[in-house]
């Protein structure tokens, strides 16, 4: 076995099986003091200049990480989570602050609280992840979890000279839906409207399904923004958690039309509520606050669900339904994306279901008579030449 250089500097090893090399670095402890410690790697069947290479490449990282050191040591991740709540969490939208803020607090400050940024590493938090899927965490819980904590870890990067951030790169459980998700046919719609006894809720419902608007964009909005005379009505509030904003996206911010039904609705819904000045809550409670759109479930559309057999309705099925039965209707796709609020064509796919039986037949069926009166076309075209 032969030897090139001391520990300090690194070695490489002549053994029976190719080459190792070893060497010594420093390392920061969980209590940020530091610790020289020495490493041994077996590289295989490598010549000895791969081996060598290999040898610098460890060291110029191993001096550019105790460089690093040297400039101060980082915070432990409690610390910084708390800064970056403080300065950069506000930046994001409401909706996303109250979930950021929740997770931070429930799993990635009991998690790695106590740990230096510097020490969090791919490998410990992949065997988070491990953990967490191992007491079954739902994959998207898992995913959004992760997503976090590499916003959160971004910054730790930047501020305090990190090699990288340990949360990219690592592996994710696979993505799942654990419900099967549906839309309503117009029987199905029909049959829910008639068996949900508010009309404040029926009214809500039926909007929903016609102009697919969101949860937070039907609890916002208010008399002064539908116009009877022009039949529209005009997004541009939504709520999240009682507290009223600009919707989700640019592109949220609409005027949609309304059909005359739907507008029979809502005129018959004003004449009962208690409350219809310009600046209040169409869907609002009887003291004109927000409503509670778990309580408008739980209370109106699933007792209605039930009574007629149906999967419980939520407001995203709402949406699936206008997507689908507009998809189904050859309403085009960019306009089926204004309506509900999509800056991108493409998002308003993933809001489509698969096609019905009847619906597979009908484009079997209408391609097939083109088809069909091509091939008509041709044969009688071929006979003429002929003749």
């Amino acid at each position: 076995m032969a030897r090139d250089r001391d520990w300090g500097e690194g070695s490489i090893l002549k053994e029976k099986r190719g080459y190792a090399i070893r060497w010594s670095e420093t390392i920061l402890l969980k209590d940020g003091q530091h610790k020289r410690k020495r490493r041994y790697k077996f590289l295989g069947p490598v010549t000895y200049r791969q081996a060598k290479q290999i040898l610098a490449d460890v060291l110029a990282e191993i001096r550019r990480r105790e460089s690093a050191m040297d400039h101060g040591k980082p915070p432990m991740f409690a610390e910084h989570a708390k800064r970056w709540e403080a300065d950069i969490l506000p930046m994001y939208r409401y909706s996303v602050q109250v979930s950021y803020a929740s997770i931070l607090k429930n799993h990635l400050v009991p998690q790695f609280g106590e740990w230096l940024v510097s020490l969090i590493g791919p490998k410990e938090v992949q065997a988070w992840i491990t953990g967490l899927r191992d007491k079954n965490y739902a994959p998207h819980s898992i995913h959004h979890y992760q997503e976090v904590l590499r916003v959160v870890m971004n910054e730790a990067v930047t501020w305090y000279n990190l090699p990288k951030n340990p949360a990219i790169g690592v592996r994710l459980p696979q993505l799942k839906n654990k419900r099967q998700t549906f839309a309503l046919t117009p029987e199905q719609a029909c049959k829910l409207l008639k068996a949900i006894r508010s009309a404040k809720v029926r009214t809500m419902v039926a909007l929903a399904i016609v102009t697919s608007l969101r949860r937070g964009e039907l609890l916002a909005l208010r008399w002064g923004r539908i116009d009877e005379a022009k039949a529209t009505i005009e997004v541009r509030e939504a709520s999240y958690h009682g507290r009223v904003g600009p919707p989700k996206t640019d592109a949220g911010v609409r005027i949609n039309e309304l059909d005359p039904w739907t507008l029979g609705l809502l005129h018959d819904w004003r004449r009962q509520a208690k409350r219809t000045g310009a600046d209040d809550f169409v869907f609002g409670t009887r003291k004109g606050k927000i409503d509670n759109p778990s309580n408008i479930l739980h209370r109106y559309v699933y007792p209605a669900c039930d009574r007629l057999g149906l999967p419980r309705v939520n407001f995203l099925t709402l949406r699936r339904t206008f997507s689908t039965q507009a998809h189904e209707k050859g309403v085009p796709a960019k306009t089926i994306a204004a309506i509900m609020g999509h800056a991108n064509v493409d998002t308003q796919l993933i809001y489509i279901q698969a096609p019905s039986d009847g619906m597979k037949r009908v484009a079997a069926e209408r391609i097939g008579e083109n088809l069909a009166r091509f091939w008509t076309d041709a044969e009688q075209l071929a006979l003429n030449w002929v003749n």
